[in-house]
């Protein structure tokens, strides 16, 4: 071997050396994986389990966050829910406006709402979401104390006040970007119509459809996060 072949040699393998372990498990030009998280409130009803059925059919998962009053006699949906890897988060007992209510309150409502949806499903939520997406320093003090995260969104489909399932489906994919918390309501027909094409014309889009949980990744109980890296202060 020439000494000109032999320094070539050495040079390739000192480059080799200083490359980080796992640089070799992604190839040059991967596309980025994009993940959207669709939630659905102030169910359950009469509508959740058609969502259910074709986000199973897709093999997608989502959150649910649920009032406390509409779980008597619909346990076997959140039930299934569960058991499909979706999560199951509180939304209230019966949707009142927290930030009017005495922190007594707000505390009482979390406590019971949650435990209803613990007795259920066997695992007490880590997340909530408050109605209408309130959030004050006596909400916060309320959710650190209980341990929780709560959620809000960054996309409204704006499907209570439409109510119709060619607005819904638009709103979902004009607006879906990566990192996305999607705001809908399994309580209405024409969500449930939208959900049955917009998923498949998502996941056609490159999106993998994730729990609240899975697209945060690392959180804090008492912080309000609006999408994936974004934090309400």
């Amino acid at each position: 071997m020439n000494k000109k072949l032999a320094f070539v040699l050495i040079i390739v393998v000192l480059s080799i050396a200083v490359i980080a372990p796992g640089q070799f498990t992604k190839k040059a030009g991967a596309p980025e994986t994009l993940q959207i998280a669709l939630t659905f409130d102030d169910g359950p009803s009469e509508h959740t389990s058609q969502i259910l059925d074709v986000l199973q059919k897709y093999n997608a998962k989502a959150t649910f966050c649920v009032l406390g009053k509409e779980l008597e006699g619909r346990e076997d949906i959140i039930l299934a829910a569960a058991n499909a890897g979706h999560q199951i988060i509180g939304h209230s007992w019966e949707h009142k406006q927290l930030k009017f209510a005495t922190e007594e309150y707000i505390r009482e409502d979390i406590r019971k709402t949650n435990e209803t949806i613990e007795n259920i499903i066997g695992t007490a939520p880590k997340f909530f979401r408050t109605p209408y997406g309130e959030f004050s320093p006596k909400i916060r003090r309320a959710m650190e104390e209980a341990g929780l995260v709560q959620v809000q969104w960054n996309v409204d489909t704006l499907d209570w006040k439409s109510q119709n399932s060619n607005s819904i489906y638009n709103m979902i994919m004009n607006n879906a970007e990566n990192g996305a918390i999607l705001l809908s309501h399994d309580i209405f027909a024409a969500t449930a119509a939208a959900i049955e094409i917009a998923i498949p014309a998502l996941i056609n889009k490159g999106y993998e459809l994730v729990t609240v949980e899975e697209l945060l990744g690392e959180t804090t109980a008492g912080r309000v996060y609006r999408s994936k890296g974004v934090e309400i202060k």
